[in-house]
């Protein structure tokens, strides 16, 4: 059995399809033929029995119309016996004792079918080698006289045509498996066809890359749904593999410069830093600032992995916007006691998710509001409920972002002007891990900008009342 399913698993698709639709396109037909066949052929022996029946009883009706019934009428009405008779047909009538008291007859003779007498209507079938015989009896009963009426038919013509019937029925059949095999092999290509396409694109991007697409036909069958769903799926990992590409290239650039700058200390130390203290403290100075970006890299590159992996902690509870936010104001003008900082939030506001998880967007977005202000640094919180959504907007005075760098602000590494941003400090990972942390609790996060007015970033969380 199992030797059985791996060979018929091995069979392929093509070859499955085409036989199985021509073997049930064959069966219908034969279960067709056969029934059409079962019903043409009974309905000629009825038809043929119903003729010898009424063909019986006629004669019966003309001798009981004699006046006197009796051996030498029966003889007498030998003409009209001639009128009535068919060809291939005979009628015999025959007394009580079986004995044959008129016989017509038209090329059947009379030693095929025995006499025998009956006491009401019966038909019965003969065979006589090759020759197919049917009889009709009827009892002739009178004044005078007891006898049987019979007529006989040999059904040579109705074997004949049951024969070009069973010819006929063998010719279609053999048509009709001829065309059910092409038929299956055409459906069997047109079904298999879109899917040998598919696993042949399937290899080209194994061997050339992603860029390979599939063929779509376009008529709204499966398998174009399916090579449609194909395709997007492509575009989404092509694009996939893009931004992985860069997000690594721009990674292993961002890295590159603090490890370079140690190492540059480094060996400036070993040469000549020594023996001289304020080299030496120079570049202790500047090493501990690149150890510190680095490690601040490393844990925001960790945040998005987590991000990226969708493992967000299940500690969710209803936090106090306001309170939070006191807090952070509060830490803020200990680090930045230059910059000013507003907030007009509603005292019992809420979101419902991990505190972490809030302080840590409003500490990115805070971090960029100092960092890119200008010389007044001036940080306003505004907070509202919009349609069972807590959103949160913190603005700043800077000198703003341009319109079409505003698309781009949520890819990673991404920086409207790299050179500025990485002297202030900034390494383009922030707003990215901001996004994805209001996205984890089905949120938004969205940036409006003007070119010397400053930015507002609008955060959208699922408020619980």
């Amino acid at each position: 059995m199992n030797n059985l399913q791996s060979t018929y698993a091995r069979i392929p698709l093509r070859i499955k399809i085409a036989g199985l639709s021509s073997f049930l396109i064959v069966l219908l037909f034969l279960g067709y033929t056969m029934v059409q066949y079962a019903v043409i052929t009974e309905w000629i022996l009825r038809e043929q029995e119903t003729s010898l029946n009424r063909t019986v009883k006629e004669v019966n009706g003309y001798i009981r119309q004699q006046d006197t019934i009796n051996a030498e009428a029966i003889r007498a009405s030998e003409p009209f016996l001639q009128q009535v008779i068919q060809q291939n047909q005979f009628i015999r009538i025959i007394d009580g004792k079986e004995q044959t008291v008129l016989f017509v007859s038209r090329s059947v003779p009379d030693s095929w079918i025995p006499p025998r007498s009956v006491r009401s209507n019966t038909t019965e079938n003969f065979r006589r080698g090759d020759d197919h015989l049917l009889v009709a009896r009827s009892p002739l009963q009178a004044a005078g006289f007891s006898g049987t009426v019979e007529v006989a038919s040999n059904l040579e013509t109705v074997d004949q045509l049951q024969n070009r019937l069973k010819m006929l029925v063998v010719v279609c059949l053999s048509v009709g498996i001829v065309i059910s095999a092409a038929g299956g092999i055409f459906l069997a290509r047109q079904m298999v066809g879109p899917i040998k396409r598919m696993a042949a694109t399937m290899n080209k991007i194994k061997l050339r890359g992603v860029h390979e697409r599939v063929a779509s036909v376009g008529n709204g069958d499966e398998i174009s749904r399916l090579a449609v769903i194909f395709n997007e799926m492509m575009d989404e990992l092509e694009k996939s593999f893009h931004q992985q590409r860069a997000f690594i290239e721009n990674a292993s650039h961002e890295l590159r410069t603090p490890v370079a700058i140690i190492e540059g200390h480094l060996r400036l130390l070993h040469r000549w830093g020594k023996s001289d203290p304020r080299l030496l403290q120079e570049s202790l100075d500047a090493a501990m600032q690149e150890t510190h970006r680095l490690k601040e890299l490393v844990d925001q590159l960790l945040d998005l992995s987590r991000l990226t992996d969708q493992r967000i902690p299940a500690d969710e509870r209803q936090v106090n916007l306001s309170a939070v936010l006191d807090s952070l104001i509060r830490n803020y003008r200990v680090l930045h006691p230059e910059a000013s900082f507003n907030r007009q939030v509603p005292e019992t506001m809420s979101v419902y998710m991990n505190p972490l998880h809030l302080e840590q967007i409003l500490i990115i977005l805070t971090d960029n509001a100092i960092r890119y202000s200008g010389i007044d640094k001036i940080v306003t919180y505004t907070g509202r409920l919009d349609n069972g959504h807590a959103e949160i907007a913190v603005r700043d005075n800077g000198e703003g972002i341009p319109s079409e760098d505003i698309p781009y602000l949520f890819q990673r590494f991404y920086r409207v002007d790299k050179a500025r941003t990485r002297s202030l400090g900034g390494n383009g990972l922030g707003l990215s891990i901001a996004k994805g942390l209001a996205e984890a609790y089905e949120g938004d996060i969205a940036i409006e900008s003007t070119l010397g007015v400053g930015t507002t970033v609008r955060i959208r969380i699922p408020a619980r009342e």
